[in-house]
């Protein structure tokens, strides 16, 4: 199973301990916000 999950932000652990756990094992995806009204998928 997966779950994809976006983080919008600065993510701090000493902060969002609840929402950042060390010993996941994640697939991280990053990527440029597209320009506001642009067509395209992403990719």
């Amino acid at each position: 199973e997966h779950c994809l999950m976006g983080i919008r932000g600065t993510v701090r652990r000493s902060v969002d301990s609840d929402f950042i756990h060390a010993n996941v094992d994640i697939d991280l995806i990053i990527t440029e916000e597209p320009e506001w009204g642009d067509p395209n998928k992403p990719i």
